[in-house]
């Protein structure tokens, strides 16, 4: 009976173990029911058709159909190594992190995940940033409330430029907390977006930790800079 009791408790373990190692994402999509296209009503028809996992450089690894305006993935997934992927439909793309767990993934604008402790506090990053710019868009209000006339750039820009400064500093000390995982690179990534070039890229990558600096998303970034000026010095010198 006692062998019988640790053959038994082997097997859960066993279980345990290759659960930790798969995920799992729950789909469903909140799309409205119409759509005002220019003055037309378009109303929308059942959601059918596929939704696609992808890798970052847009390749599909894996599809499933929709079933009842619903679809699930299930997979192999090594818990040392996360990593970040889309989820593509015909609707709208999302990035997430495929992770452990269970994954709830509402396609809509945008397509939000949660579930796992990656996406979540991604998800959460993203509520901060939506408040601060609620904060833009009231301030903004009040301002023309007490002006007659419509504002002007000399009045709009500096209201962008303190909200934008919060909203970096915000990323900032979200990813000063998380140099050594996802979140971090996501973080990292919002930081670096805006870089109009690879040594523009490079020099705010430089105090960066060397496993944001090294994630595939940030390579990814700073080779397509790479790849555009080397497409325009090619161009230049076709010219000359």
């Amino acid at each position: 009976m006692k062998k019988l009791f640790l053959v038994a408790l082997a097997a859960l373990m066993l279980t345990a173990c290759k659960k930790n190692n798969t995920y799992t994402i729950e789909g469903s999509f909140d799309i409205p029911l119409t759509f005002q296209l220019g003055d037309t009503v378009v109303e929308r028809g059942p959601i059918t058709g596929y939704v696609y996992l992808c890798s970052l450089d847009g390749m599909p690894f894996d599809s499933v159909q929709v079933v009842d305006e619903k679809f699930t993935f299930t997979g192999p997934v090594d818990p040392d190594k996360p990593y970040f992927a889309y989820l593509v439909s015909e609707y709208a793309a999302g990035m997430f992190a495929m992770e452990p767990g269970t994954i709830q993934a509402v396609v809509s604008e945008p397509v939000t995940f949660s579930g796992t402790p990656t996406n979540d506090a991604i998800t959460e990053l993203m509520v901060m940033g939506d408040s601060v710019g609620m904060l833009l868009a009231d301030e903004m209000e009040a301002l023309q409330a007490q002006s007659d006339s419509a504002l002007t750039d000399s009045d709009i820009i500096p209201l962008y430029l303190k909200y934008s400064a919060m909203a970096n500093d915000l990323v900032d000390s979200v990813y000063k907390a998380n140099t050594d995982n996802l979140v971090g690179v996501y973080c990292a990534n919002v930081l670096t977006i805006q870089a109009r070039s690879s040594a523009e890229m490079k020099e705010l990558m430089e105090p960066m930790s060397d496993f944001v600096k090294e994630s595939e998303l940030l390579q990814q970034h700073l080779n397509y800079l790479m790849q555009i000026e080397s497409e325009t010095d090619g161009e230049d010198s076709a010219g000359d």
